[in-house]
């Protein structure tokens, strides 16, 4: 076997974990409640399927352009800086020949301009980047300025959205009030998330990045066939059976 026939293998397969890790997470944090509000699990799973997603992308556009992949060296500097892919991936897929076409278009806008998104990514980044090890910082003094408490930025984004949706935290009185309460604001989490994912898969068939990257497409049929109307309201609850 050529080592660009594995290579296309192993992509495959990389993809496929990035599929099964994000609707994962969504499971999770359709679970999430006033009293069960675990956020390492999902946040893990999403940010990494986010940061492998962006990576197996911006592979394909190499692939395209040059007939073959990145080497070890390519994404050095960028880490799991989710903002920094985020920002690669827009320059390199979303050219302005691209977004002629009306769905990337749309899908650059929602990217550039929805500030819960944004909040949203930035936190994501944060915790991939070491806010995923702030308990243990703190046990063994390791210097926090790399990351913060995710726990709080969290706490931020879900008043945020309260605040959108036109919910009040403070009026939680009861269980039965917050799980309420905080399965609208997780809807709207999912929602927003799944318009990336979206966006992103969208880009293996919409964008520059070729015959090989298309092939990829149907693990992602599930988020490209997604309409706006059922955006937070699909049921990930089978990925934890």
């Amino acid at each position: 076997m050529s080592s660009v026939i594995a290579q296309k293998i192993y992509l495959d397969e990389e993809l496929r974990v990035v599929n099964q890790s994000i609707r994962i997470g969504f499971a999770i944090l359709q679970r999430i409640t006033f009293v069960y509000r675990y956020l390492h699990p999902p946040l893990q799973l999403i940010a990494s399927g986010f940061e492998r997603f962006m990576k197996s992308i911006l592979c394909l556009y190499e692939y395209e352009q040059t007939q073959s992949f990145p080497n070890a060296r390519y994404f050095t500097n960028i880490g799991h800086d989710l903002i920094s892919l985020k920002n690669i991936v827009i320059e390199k897929c979303y050219t302005s020949i691209v977004i002629q076409k009306s769905l990337l278009a749309q899908d650059l806008n929602f990217i550039n301009n929805n500030l819960l998104f944004t909040q949203i990514l930035d936190s994501l980044s944060n915790f991939g980047g070491g806010g995923r090890y702030y308990n243990l910082d703190i046990v063994t003094q390791h210097s926090t300025s790399r990351a913060n408490n995710y726990d709080r930025i969290w706490e931020k984004i879900e008043s945020n959205i309260a605040n959108h949706l036109g919910l009040d935290l403070m009026s939680i009185k009861t269980e039965s009030q917050g799980k309420k309460i905080y399965f609208q604001i997780y809807t709207h989490v999912i929602q927003i998330l799944e318009q990336f994912i979206r966006a992103l898969s969208r880009l293996l068939i919409k964008a520059n990045l070729g015959k090989q990257a298309a092939s990829y497409s149907g693990i992602f049929h599930f988020f490209l066939v997604l309409e706006d109307d059922n955006l937070g309201l699909n049921n990930y609850s089978e990925f934890l059976r």
